[in-house]
Parts: structure tokens; sequence; C-alpha cells
């Protein structure tokens, strides 16, 4: 009677093994999938595009990515990157929210350019790429687009921008990429 029972139990633990990998399996390609949406991958001789926000009329537009903020906007004016959700998914823009804006200081944006620059010769270079990341850490500022009131992006304040719930009405947010042409 005793090994009956082993053996159902047997019989039964292979296909609960056998299911749980499959949930697990299903559960990392899902994640992956969802970070790869989010990331996008292109050749270097690609444009790849990303949001930029007219501080004078505060309408978003794309422009390539490789651009340090502030630019010169469509208008005329000022622009900065803008970080955008949407509440509830990408498909409807009027449910877009600008999350955050972000610009370089001057010596941030000097810096940059030049390492983008150097990069563009030797994208290889971890020097340069180490450089870079402490140029992106110490010269970047960030701001509420509601509320202009630029912080260091690595301050206190700073980083509860990036925290900072960007959908009001309790929707799930998505990063809204501008993505390639």
């Amino acid at each position: 009677m005793a090994g009956n029972i082993r053996q159902k139990l047997k019989d039964y633990m292979v296909p609960v093994s056998v299911v749980c990998a499959m949930i697990a399996i299903t559960a990392l390609i899902t994640a992956v999938s969802q970070f790869s949406d989010d990331v996008e991958t292109v050749d270097p001789g690609r444009v790849v595009y990303a949001w930029f926000f007219d501080l004078g009329d505060r309408k978003l537009f794309k422009a390539n990515s490789r651009l340090v903020p502030p630019i010169e906007a469509p208008s005329g004016g000022t622009a900065v990157s803008a970080v955008v959700f949407g509440c509830g998914g990408c498909n409807d823009e009027s449910k877009w929210r600008v999350a955050y804006i972000e610009k370089y200081t001057a010596e941030g944006k000097a810096g940059l350019e030049r390492h983008h620059h150097a990069l563009a010769g030797s994208p290889n270079d971890d020097d340069l790429h180490k450089q870079t990341m402490s140029i992106r850490q110490h010269g970047l500022l960030r701001s509420d687009p509601d509320q202009i009131d630029w912080q260091p992006a690595s301050s206190a304040k700073g980083m509860a921008l990036i925290r900072a719930a960007p959908c009001h009405d309790g929707a799930p947010a998505r990063r809204c990429q501008a993505g390639i042409p």
C-alpha cells in the first residue's frame, strides 16, 4: 500500500514540476520582452529619437537622441529632454504625461558634447564612458514640467521626481519612447 502511494506521488510530482518550470520560463520571457520594449537597440548609423519639451509653448516633439539639452526648439525657443509616460499604455496620446524634464548645466553640456565626439572615434574606450557617466551624474538637472525649478538630478529633490507616480489616477504607467523613424 505504501509503495503504491509513493508511486502515485512520484507520478504526480513530475508533471507539477514541469508545469512550474514552464510558468517560470513564461514569466521570464514576459519580463524580458517588457524590458526590451523600453530599450531600443539599433545599429550606430541609425537615428534614434527622444522626446523633447519646448519650454515656451509646452509641446512635445521628437529630435535626435544624441542632442544634448538644452537645444533650440522648432518654435525658436528652448527645449529640454522629456520623460513621457502613458497612463494605461502609450497608444492614446491623450493619456500621455510628461513626468519630468532634464537639461545639462552649460559645463555639463559642453563636456558631454566633447565626450560624444571623442566616443564616436573610440566607441570602446572605457575611460571615456566613465567620464561621460560622471558628467551626466554631476551636470544633469531635473525639474517638474509644471513648476520649473531645476535641481541637480542626483539631489534628493531630483531623485524624488523619478519616484513620483506619473499617473495621478492610479492607472499603470508605461514609459513611452519616441523611437526610430
